[in-house]
């Protein structure tokens, strides 16, 4: 939804969640996007909560600090709001001119959102004609709490930028995480980003999006499941979670990984996570305006040195010298626990769009965001649903990486940067 009295100019894409601010900066040139800046910043506990700004001077001053650190060029941002105060409904309507539409939407949108329409601000998407009749057209209808929009610009004016659009964080993803290989009228296809506090999950026939909604769970679930089950604090918890010998895929990889020690366990892979990716790294290969790693990294690690706002490996070994057996399978208990919970919402949202006229059934689920660097949740999710699951590809929109960070650490850190790469590239 654009902001009024601003002009649209979507270059910088900023995510702010319970956790953290993902922004990324891209330029559209004739071959397509090129990436230029990307930043991350730790926020404290406290800031957002539910998916809304709790503390707004906080928050104003964590993003004057962020901006401070980095070299985004200009000062518009697109913003993305998702939780129980976002309602998204994809509703018919009589084929109308589009100020006739939009009059029609205003009275007819208390019949679809389930809030007063004086505390609200509405907006719409026309989507094409209707596949069940085609004199009518497919609309999606988004309301956001007046409140809670007013909360994110207030603080990011008062951060001492502007923010010129807003978008739904699930809608974000049909622009980034979707493909373009896959733009096929048969394909139907669940994208889902696992962030901190939240899920936003959207389902896109063909290039149409049909389905979204928001679950309210998040890696913080997994994290805490992982605390009661393998008894930890929750920072060793944080750690231990996104650890790849507690794989949860039930699959096994050709090249004969290591077994899981559990008794009658399913065989141990790494699904496309190749090392423990600690959240603080991301923040720190983001600071400073060049990219990091390269030879002081090589260097500090041959000293056996962590670097700075990285966890310290974990006692009797880590991600190179192995885990205990024991604690790696109160972890996985853990994970998958909340895993099952997940896969179990993802399951219903699959079966309500399955069930609806006209719809084709999904064909393949494209997992995003923190909790995508669980090892296995893909895996995981395709075998508790039975549809080909694995991890979105949001840079894969990308034509060129001309920012601060390298090749590498934009690969580590691409399922964080889903939806602010979303948002940046609205059209």
């Amino acid at each position: 939804m654009k902001l009024p009295g601003f002009v649209k100019r979507p270059t910088i894409g900023m995510d702010i969640d319970r956790e953290a601010i993902k922004a990324v900066q891209l330029v559209r040139g004739e071959d397509g996007y090129t990436l230029q800046h990307v930043g991350y910043h730790r926020l404290p506990e406290g800031v957002i909560v539910d998916g809304e700004v709790a503390d707004s001077e906080l928050l104003s001053r964590e993003i004057r600090k962020f901006w401070e650190l980095h070299e985004f060029r200009g000062r518009s941002v697109v913003l993305g709001v998702a939780g129980n105060n976002v309602i998204v409904r994809f509703v018919d309507f009589p084929r109308l001119s589009p100020e006739d539409l939009e009059s029609a939407l205003g009275f007819q949108a208390e019949e679809h959102i389930p809030m007063p329409m004086e505390d609200v601000i509405l907006d719409h998407v026309v989507l094409g004609p209707s596949t069940e009749n085609p004199d009518d057209d497919h609309v999606i209808l988004v309301a956001a709490h007046r409140e809670m929009i007013s909360s994110y610009t207030g603080a990011v004016r008062e951060g001492g930028l502007k923010p010129v659009g807003i978008d739904v964080k699930a809608l974000s993803l049909t622009r980034s995480a979707l493909p373009e290989d896959l733009f096929d009228d048969e394909d139907t296809t669940l994208l889902l980003d696992v962030g901190t506090e939240f899920s936003n999950l959207v389902v896109v026939q063909g290039r149409t999006p049909t389905h979204s909604q928001f679950l309210n769970l998040g890696l913080r679930n997994f994290v805490a499941s992982v605390t009661r089950s393998a008894d930890l604090s929750q920072d060793e918890a944080e750690r231990l979670a996104l650890e790849p010998e507690a794989n949860i895929s039930p699959f096994t990889s050709e090249s004969g990984l290591s077994e899981d020690p559990g008794d009658d366990e399913p065989g141990s892979t790494t699904y496309e996570i190749t090392e423990p990716l600690y959240i603080p790294k991301f923040e720190e290969a983001t600071e400073g305006g060049e990219a990091t790693g390269g030879e002081q990294d090589d260097a500090e690690k041959e000293a056996g040195e962590p670097r700075e706002g990285t966890a310290p490996e974990p006692e009797g070994g880590g991600s190179g010298g192995g885990l205990d057996p024991a604690l790696v399978y109160d972890i996985r208990r853990g994970l998958e626990d909340a895993a099952s919970r997940l896969a179990a919402e993802v399951q219903r949202s699959v079966e309500f769009h399955n069930s609806r006229p006209s719809a084709r059934e999904v064909s393949r689920i494209l997992v995003s965001g923190e909790g995508a660097l669980v090892a296995g949740l893909g895996g995981y999710l395709e075998d508790y649903l039975g549809v080909p699951a694995g991890l979105a590809k949001p840079t894969g929109r990308l034509v060129a990486n001309t920012s601060n960070v390298s090749d590498e650490q934009l690969a580590q850190m691409e399922p964080v940067l889903a939806v602010a790469l979303g948002l940046a590239m609205e059209e």
